[in-house]
Parts: structure tokens; sequence; C-alpha cells
């Protein structure tokens, strides 16, 4: 029984790791953290977390995080944008295609499907990448994302990047980094609080831990109501019942094999 406690100890102070570029975020969270029971945890301030040295790459089981939204994209036109539009094409070969490692979001392909870095793109094209890299071969991502990256044409790229190319004659995906388990569909009020109404959805994915890693059945689901309005700038609580994120669980669970 010591041991079990002392092993819930060390995952108390290593286990959770959070990082963010705005510091009352920082503040927020850690405070959130020790109410529960976890004040020694890491939680702290990066400069930009897309390129932080302090985040390893493939060091991590579990990512659950949302990109920035609304706050632009990522350009050439500064020094900085140039950097990390060149530290996002790393992974990419001298002939232009994305090796089975490396960053590659950077670019995208021409007409040929020959990638070539882009002039700009948006953060969250971006951090998909990163967060692959940040994710040990099997962990998972549960991700909030814009619905823009997840059905229009122009990023058709970035989701044969994530479960790769359709074989239209044997139905199977070919390529691709990550196996998509379920795609949940947001309602506009999610995060109207924090300043957007934008239309979101959430992915979950896993990583490949090898290629020959199939790509199954996706759950989906549409979530209309998640237990709360806002009304006035101010959270309107609606209860348990009429919280469908709750229910899509439950489903969820019910289908796993």
């Amino acid at each position: 029984r010591e041991r079990m406690q002392e092993l819930l100890e060390k995952m108390k102070v290593h286990t959770f790791v959070g990082a963010d570029s705005s510091r009352n975020m920082i503040l927020k969270a850690r405070l959130n953290m020790a109410m529960h029971g976890l004040p020694k945890a890491p939680i702290f301030w990066v400069d930009n977390s897309l390129v932080s040295s302090s985040l390893e790459a493939e060091h991590y089981d579990l990512v659950i995080t949302n990109p920035p939204f609304g706050s632009g994209s990522v350009k050439n036109t500064t020094e900085e944008g140039k950097d990390i539009l060149d530290y996002y094409i790393s992974g990419i070969d001298e002939y232009g295609k994305p090796k089975k490692t490396g960053l590659c979001l950077g670019a995208n392909p021409n007409a040929k499907g020959v990638w070539k870095r882009v002039n700009s793109t948006d953060q969250a094209v971006l951090f998909i990448d990163r967060y692959l890299q940040l994710l040990k071969p099997g962990g998972r991502l549960i991700v909030v994302l814009p619905d823009g990256i997840l059905s229009n044409s122009s990023y058709k790229h970035v989701r044969e990047y994530i479960m790769g190319k359709k074989n239209e004659i044997t139905g199977e995906f070919e390529g691709g980094r990550a196996v998509v388990k379920a795609v949940v569909s947001l309602p506009t009020v999610t995060f109207q609080l924090s300043g957007t109404g934008a239309k979101t959805s959430f992915l979950y994915i896993k990583k490949k831990e090898h290629d020959n890693e199939k790509q199954e059945a996706v759950f989906m689901a549409v979530a209309d109501e998640i237990g709360f309005d806002v009304k006035s700038k101010h959270e309107v609580q609606l209860g348990n019942d009429r919280n469908d994120l709750l229910k899509i669980v439950e489903a969820y669970k019910k289908g796993i094999k």
C-alpha cells in the first residue's frame, strides 16, 4: 500500500504536463491542478508552443488540446514566420515528398503531388503536425479544430496527411500518420464565452505504431447541446439531461471492440 501511494505521488508530479503562451491561462491551470491535489504538476509558460524545446518529441501518451482560433496565419513576411515555416518542412525529402517522420505541414502538394513550402498557413494546421510530433507511437490525441480543416477542399492534404489517401479499388486508406477514431461536431455556443463562435468539432486520433495499421470505421456524432447556453455574455446551466456529450461518450464506449 505504501508503494502504491508513493507511485501515486510520483504520478501527480510527473504525469500531467501543461504549456501555454498565455500567463493568465497558466495561472488558472496551476490553480485548477492544485485544487485537484496536484500542486506540483509541471504547468509552464512557453513563448511559442509550435517550436518550444520545452516540449519533447515522442514523449507523451496523450495530448488533449486546442490550437488558438482566430489568431491569424503564420506568414513568411516576418522573420519569425519564415523560421517557423522552415521548421515545418523538415520532413519533406529532396523529391518533395513527406518522409515517414518529421514535420511537413509548412508545405502542401501542387498539382503534380510535389510538396512545396507555403507562404502562409493557418496555425491550426501546423499545430496538428506538432501534436503528432509530441506523441509517442500509439499515443492518442483529442483536439478541438475549426470545421474548415475537417471539410474544406483546401485542407484535403491535411486530412490525407493524418489518415492517408483512400485507394478507390480496395477501399483502404494508404499512408497517413494516424488512425482516426472519432469526430464529434460541437455547437457554436461551446466557446462563445472565450470569444469565438466558430463552428468546431473535436477529433480523436491514434498515432500509428507501424505502417500496417488499418483505418477502421470512424465514430461520428453531433452534439446539439452540451449542458449550457450563453445569454447576455453569461453561462446558463441547462443540466445533464441536455448534455449530448454524455450520451455520445456512452455510445462510443458501447461501440469499442
